[in-house]
């Protein structure tokens, strides 16, 4: 029994459009705003593209900005961090995180696996 797929599956190598890709991770970073140019710079090093975009979270560290005149602070419900995507080959995994953790510092990397990535 032969079972044929709806599309066809390419190597990571041969980038065409209308095929679909396979063997890929999404790659995120969340990293405070000062050590966003420091990982973005990181992984264009390294030969990939990456998207960047302002997230807000609620998690553990909070902001605090000075109010009034500089004399008080007050604490954000919230913190601010950028949010860096790339997609890179199963392959090159190790490579781009290492060289994330290298220029980041302290943050989170969440790495997902891709289904299908489709140049249109």
């Amino acid at each position: 029994m032969n079972t044929t797929l709806p599309f066809e599956v390419i190597s990571n190598e041969k980038k065409q459009e209308g095929k679909i890709q396979a063997g890929l991770k999404r790659v995120e970073v969340f990293a405070s705003a000062e050590k966003a140019s420091d990982v973005l710079a990181a992984i264009k090093e390294k030969g990939f593209e990456a998207t960047q975009y302002d997230s807000k979270g609620y998690g553990e560290q909070k902001e605090k900005v000075r109010t009034g005149r500089g004399m008080g602070e007050a604490q954000l419900a919230y913190s601010t961090r950028r949010t860096i995507v790339t997609i890179v080959d199963s392959e090159k995994l190790e490579e781009i995180v290492n060289a994330v953790k290298s220029s980041i510092g302290g943050g989170v990397i969440a790495i997902s696996p891709m289904d299908a990535l489709i140049h249109v």
